[in-house]
């Protein structure tokens, strides 16, 4: 089905060409610079029975695009991230896990049609707490398998989230994760990147607090991709992890639920 949707994009991009409506050269160097990242993935699943979690998990950090040979390439570098459900169900991370994560550069592909610049990040499987030959293998059945590798360095294999409803849980789980995202942008008139992400990762669960927390757990994104927007924000001046995190009300809505009226303000 991929190749096919592949195919179809690459018929659909050459009649655009042949017809002047899509430019063949663009000009990249525009596109260069660092942006701060605000990225959204929802999530749906069953929890107990009929109850089903809806949850959220948003990621900030800033993303560089470079030019590389002639190709525009983009380097991600994560800094932290919040997490939100319908439910009295809280999830939390340490900023290392967040900076743990380091996808590899990429080419992005890129087109203009009508007018318009459109930029589409390809996925660059990366593996979090786990070490593997490919990305395709299985994540280890023994939880003491030595693959799996402390990538916040807490003392506990893999990443740790740390779960809590009330006064009723407060426990650790550890995880592995593939992850495994892209994405699809429109550069607007005031220069912000705006667009949805399709994630396709896979998380493992090693080990916890609990046993009884050791599931099989692997949520998977909500169908509706409005729900899961990202925009890059071009950055007046370099930024580390901890400078971004200050300013976050500069460049990040307080409310993620409210992102179109915040970046509607630049």
């Amino acid at each position: 089905m991929e190749n096919f949707v592949k195919i179809i994009m690459s018929v659909f991009f050459g009649l655009l060409l042949n017809h002047g409506l899509l430019k063949a050269e663009i000009d990249k160097s525009a596109l260069v610079g660092k942006y701060a990242h605000y990225d959204v993935v929802s999530y749906a699943g069953e929890l107990w029975g009929p109850i089903k979690l809806k949850s959220r998990i948003i990621s900030f950090g800033i993303t560089e695009y470079y030019l590389e040979n002639g190709k525009l390439m983009s380097k991600d570098k994560f800094c932290f991230s919040d997490y939100k459900a319908n439910l009295p169900f809280q999830s939390k991370t340490s900023d290392e896990f967040t900076m743990a994560i380091k996808p590899k550069p990429v080419e992005m592909e890129i087109m203009e049609t009508n007018g318009e610049i459109f930029i589409h990040r390809p996925e660059t499987p990366t593996l979090l707490g786990v070490s593997l030959k490919k990305y395709t293998d299985s994540f280890p059945s023994d939880p003491k398998d030595p693959r799996f590798i402390d990538a916040d360095k807490d003392g506990k294999p893999g990443v740790t989230v740390n779960l809590t409803m009330g006064s009723f849980l407060d426990e650790d789980i550890y995880i592995a994760r593939k992850e495994i995202f892209s994405y699809d942008i429109k550069l607007r008139k005031n220069g912000i990147l705006a667009g949805t992400v399709r994630d396709r990762s896979h998380q493992y669960i090693i080990g916890g607090s609990r046993p009884d927390l050791v599931t099989k757990n692997n949520p998977l994104q909500n169908s509706d991709l409005s729900k899961s927007p990202i925009y890059l924000i071009p950055l007046e001046k370099d930024l580390s992890c901890d400078e971004l995190k200050r300013e976050r009300g500069k460049y990040f809505p307080k409310n993620d639920k409210k992102h179109k009226r915040f970046y509607s303000r630049f």
